[in-house]
């Protein structure tokens, strides 16, 4: 069954692309970055707990959840660094309890 046939033909559909967004990803990523600091500096959680919240929270194996901060290194750097507050992530990012 196509789901295509609930909107109307005039609006736009991505043709002729296949895979992943990469701005999707961009974005998923800083998101999983925030919530990691999130949850291992400002709720103190251990390691092990934090990504196991993370792979729940986004859907994803912890062992991804790895591979797409060490990916992310320099933000999660920035991040720890700079400590922003849980006032700050809110306001980054509303949708998220902080």
């Amino acid at each position: 069954m196509s789901l295509q046939k609930y909107f109307s033909s005039k609006q736009n559909t991505r043709t002729g692309q296949k895979g992943r967004n990469p701005d999707l990803l961009q974005r998923r990523d800083q998101k999983l970055a925030y919530r990691f600091y999130y949850h291992a500096q400002l709720r103190g959680l251990s390691y092990s707990d934090t990504l196991k919240v993370l792979s729940e929270e986004f859907d994803l194996c912890e062992r991804v959840v790895v591979d797409r901060l060490r990916a992310n290194q320099q933000l999660v750097d920035e991040l720890f660094a700079s400590r922003p507050t849980a006032t700050r992530l809110r306001r980054a990012y509303p949708f998220y309890t902080w």
